[in-house]
């Protein structure tokens, strides 16, 4: 499973995941904000998209609507068919919308 955005909310759903035996993958704009959970086992991977290319799961917490569709639009981009992208950001329906278009285009064109 990958997870983007280690604020506190995606610092705590690495922790919880990490306590259920899962394999994480981690990725954040700010460095440093990922060496709790990488000392529990989680992996850092460099970029979004390089996170992408490794998983089948990926959890965004991030703070805004920019933000979101920032990262996200990159991952849907670098993600394998199946990759299920799950968001717990503080986003709009607007934005959640903008990405899920930007998705099924990408989906379509594979």
């Amino acid at each position: 499973m990958g997870l983007i955005g280690l604020g506190n909310m995606g610092t705590a759903f690495g922790e919880r995941l990490l306590e259920g035996g899962y394999e994480l993958v981690v990725s954040n704009r700010t460095p440093g904000k990922s060496e709790s959970l990488e000392a529990r086992g989680a992996r850092l991977a460099g970029t979004p998209e390089e996170l992408a290319a490794q998983v089948d799961v990926v959890l965004t917490s991030l703070a805004d609507d920019e933000a979101f569709e920032a990262v996200a639009t990159r991952v849907v981009d670098a993600a394998r068919p199946g990759t299920v992208l799950v968001d717990a950001s503080t986003v709009s329906a607007a934005s959640s919308a903008r990405v899920a278009a930007h998705a099924e285009a990408r989906s379509g064109s594979r």
